[in-house]
Order: C-alpha cells, then structure tokens, then sequence
C-alpha cells in the first residue's frame, strides 16, 4: 500500500513539475514582421499578373485585424517600388488616382481565444498587378515591395522590403 502511494506521489509530482516548467510564449505588444517570400502568377496573355507576398509575424496582445474590413483603416500597408534606370522609385500613382491599383489591405479577424492572446503566424496576400502601373520601359521591370502592419491599437510594426523580383508585361 506504501509502495503504491508512493509511485502515485513520485508520478503526481513530476506532472506537476512538467506542467509548472510550462511558460506561454510572449511577445511585444508592437507587431513584428519578417519577410517570408515574394511568388508571382502568370495571365493567360503570358504577362506576369499577380504577385503573392508572404510575411510571418508575431503580436503579444493579439489585436491584429478587423471582424469587418469595412470602415476600418488599412492595417497592411504596402508600397511599390520599380526599378528605373538601376534606381528604386516609389510608385506614388496609386495613392492620388483610383483607376491605379492600391496595393494595402485590409487584415482578417486573428484574435485568438482565450487568456493569452499572444499570435504568431504567417499572412499571405495577393497583390494585382496593373500593367499600366508598370513604366513599360521594355519587356521586363523589377519591382519590390515595403510593408508594414498596424495592430487595432494603432501599433505600427517595423518595416520589412521583399526580394526583388523581374515582372514581365508582355
């Protein structure tokens, strides 16, 4: 009976040990970004359509994203930069004309449940290339991206640039 409670005791307490060694992860309360990988998709005509960015990122208090996209700022913000005569230039147009495409968004619901809201994970957004965007200087540009996020606190998360990658427009 001794022998008995004793192993009971010796195995209750190394469980108790075990899960007491067990520490959530924490993370900033800023969002933290990092470059993932830059893909892009071809149209039918053979000109490069799409780009495909991912980045991963972490949160300590979770607020990342809106339950409804509408009315709500853009909390994934994206610039675009094309190579010009070996310079990087920011793509301005979009900001000041609507028939330009806008490469920002807007970021899904991704508050967890629960007490700790701490988030880590990866976010995969597909970017629309319009050709007229494009400078059209020859049959190849290169382009890249800077991109940030804010949290719903209004945390802005450092600012990470991708790969460059050769988009062909024709």
């Amino acid at each position: 009976m001794k022998r008995g409670f004793l192993k009971f005791f010796l195995a209750a307490l190394v469980v108790m040990l075990f899960w007491g060694c067990y520490k959530p992860k924490t993370y900033s309360d800023i969002p933290s970004i990092q470059f993932v990988s830059l893909t892009k998709q071809s149209s039918a005509s053979r000109a490069d359509s799409t780009t495909i960015i991912t980045i991963s990122f972490t949160d300590g208090d979770g607020d990342i994203g809106y339950t409804t996209p509408n009315g709500n700022p853009q909390d994934f913000i994206v610039s675009f930069f094309q190579k010009e005569k070996g310079v990087w230039v920011a793509d301005t147009a979009g900001q000041n004309d609507s028939t330009v495409a806008n490469f920002s968004g807007t970021l899904p619901y991704l508050t967890p449940d629960g007490n700790n809201k701490a988030l880590t994970g990866e976010i995969s957004m597909t970017q629309y290339i319009q050709l007229t965007t494009l400078y059209n200087n020859g049959i190849n540009d290169t382009i890249h991206y800077q991109i940030f996020i804010y949290d719903r606190a209004m945390h802005q998360s450092n600012t990470i640039t991708t790969s460059d990658i050769v988009i062909s427009t024709h």
